[in-house]
């Protein structure tokens, strides 16, 4: 666990390795690095389901609270998608990480992966994009849009909501301190601003990515757009699709997209390739 300076701002970071006979960290895989969610997430999500088993099977595993995010520092501004594309960087260049790594990311996440790779190929080995949102809703608008008026309503609800101080149990409390939390974020920052002005994921991009791609999505997720997108586009990328679930496959098919996860890793280790280094 450490704070670690990158791109003029403080991110909380764990890297993830496994212990050795002598009590070492030691990884023999490669450099895996996890990209959580939007607003109310952060590394917490990842630590448990996939980064630290993937750790404990040998991978060198690193992942971060994004900025504004958990006990990273929440600057007022700097919310658009290449500012997360430029901190990833940053914070791999900190690490002294110089080889190509692989990126899982779930959600927003998945779309910071997707834009860092389509922004710098050589640096990444692969991408488990877990529910990323890339393509036109059912209503004809794209993700950025989606994605800023989800936010907008949310600040417009928290704002105009607030919750009672005054409650007797410490989860209560904790609740309200979560709440609390995400409205600062979303009425004192300009997140929301930041996202709309993102841009859009292109079929043209897309079809230039090179590098494989495992793209994950429940059977009955609202971003099938998204799915079908990279499916179509990304010219090795393999989309599984788990029944009978929505957007919550991280949630509720844990063991199911870690088993996934664990098996991509492991082929590439096979291979002798992507296996990253310092």
């Amino acid at each position: 666990m450490a704070d670690v300076a990158a791109n003029g701002i403080t991110f909380h970071l764990q890297r993830l390795r496994r212990q050795s006979s002598d009590g070492i960290p030691h990884a023999s895989g490669p450099v895996v690095v996890f990209l959580h969610g939007l607003v109310i997430d952060n590394l917490s999500s990842l630590y448990y389901s996939l980064a630290n088993p993937v750790a404990q099977v040998g991978a060198d595993a690193i992942l971060y609270d994004q900025r504004g995010h958990g006990l990273s520092e929440r600057p007022p501004s700097g919310y658009r998608i290449e500012d997360s594309v430029a901190d990833l960087g940053r914070l791999l260049e900190s690490l002294e990480v110089a080889g190509p790594v692989h990126l899982v990311g779930h959600s927003y996440g998945a779309s910071v992966a997707l834009r860092a790779a389509l922004a710098e190929p050589a640096r990444f080995a692969s991408l488990v994009l877990v529910e990323p949102h890339c393509a036109e809703s059912h209503d004809g608008g794209d993700w950025v849009e989606d994605v800023a008026d989800m936010l907008t309503a949310a600040a417009l609800s928290l704002e105009h909501n607030p919750v009672a101080r005054n409650l007797s149990s410490a989860s209560e409390r904790r609740k309200v301190r979560g709440v609390q939390t995400t409205n600062s974020f979303l009425n004192a920052t300009s997140l929301i601003e930041d996202i709309a002005s993102s841009p859009p994921f292109t079929d043209d991009e897309l079809r230039g990515l090179q590098m494989p791609v495992l793209a994950i999505y429940g059977e009955y997720t609202d971003l099938a757009s998204s799915a079908r997108k990279l499916a179509a586009c990304i010219p090795h990328c393999r989309l599984e699709v788990l029944p009978g679930l929505g957007h919550s496959v991280l949630r509720d098919a844990r063991d199911v997209v870690l088993g996934m996860v664990e098996a991509w890793l492991a082929g590439f280790s096979q291979a002798g390739i992507g296996k990253g280094g310092q």
